[in-house]
């Protein structure tokens, strides 16, 4: 687990805590209310802080004014400030459990998406495997990443193909799951093409290179993966679309609300 995931653990033990001792402690009395209201702003400052340093990035440096982290600050600023036009509920409750299952849902998808790229790049990683290259009938260990185009290399039962090739002798079988999914093992005979970073699980053979190492389809993938890591998905670029309409529009309507009535009731 990263360190920047304990963190939030953290963050979100300590702003349940609060939460439920600032419920504990709410009553109707002044001293009372202002103890309520400290332990309920401590646990709000914890669990939003950094929606409220995406939100100012967002505004300042990206020039989106309304988005998901602007509509998560007023829906939550709201809440609070309802809480002094009337003592009917613990707004300040409500305030503070939004920001904390916003939180709770961004640990989740987090956690969610980290799980599926690490087993992704650890069922393709060959940083650490080892390549028997055949130079002149000579065996030789090297660094996957160090093969080249046209290079011998031995493909043996257990051990990953540490790059794109060609099966020049020999009759294995190849597990390609960890590329295509497919869970049973491949028959390839001479003249297959074989992908790196597949593993060989029956037999044995020798094998030429047609990519560098860095073109490889584990290569590829590898930095496929670490390229989609930086930018955002289709789901929370529809939620940033859908913030910009939907967060001034209800702004607007509350506006109204608050003030329109009062000037005819």
């Amino acid at each position: 687990m990263s360190k920047s995931s304990i963190i939030k653990i953290i963050r979100i033990v300590l702003t349940t805590t609060l939460l439920l001792l600032g419920l504990f402690l709410w009553n109707e009395e002044r001293s009372g209310l202002l103890v309520n209201a400290i332990v309920m702003g401590a646990a709000y400052i914890i669990a939003s802080y950094d929606v409220f340093i995406e939100g100012f990035e967002k505004m300042f440096k990206e020039k989106e004014i309304f988005n998901e982290a602007t509509l998560m600050i007023l829906a939550s600023l709201g809440a609070f400030a309802l809480r002094f036009f009337g003592p009917d509920h613990n707004e300040f409750f409500e305030a503070v459990l939004v920001m904390l299952i916003f939180q709770i849902g961004e640990f989740a998808q987090e956690e969610a998406e980290e799980a599926s790229k690490r087993r992704i790049a650890k069922a393709i990683d060959m940083k650490d495997e080892i390549a028997v290259l055949l130079e002149n009938g000579v065996k030789k260990e090297v660094s996957a990443s160090s093969l080249l185009k046209d290079n011998e290399i031995e493909v043996v039962l257990g051990k990953k193909i540490p790059v794109d090739a060609v099966l020049l002798s020999g009759e294995i079988l190849v597990d390609e799951s960890s590329l295509t999914g497919e869970a049973t093992p491949i028959r390839k005979k001479e003249g297959d093409k074989l992908l790196g970073g597949t593993l060989v699980s029956f037999g044995s053979g020798v094998a030429k290179a047609v990519a560098d190492y860095e073109d490889s389809t584990s290569a590829k993938l590898a930095r496929l993966i670490d390229l989609n890591a930086e930018k955002k998905s289709k789901t929370e670029r529809f939620i940033d679309k859908f913030a910009s309409v939907y967060t001034p529009i209800v702004v607007l309507i509350a506006a109204l609300v608050a003030i329109v009535p009062p000037l005819f009731l």
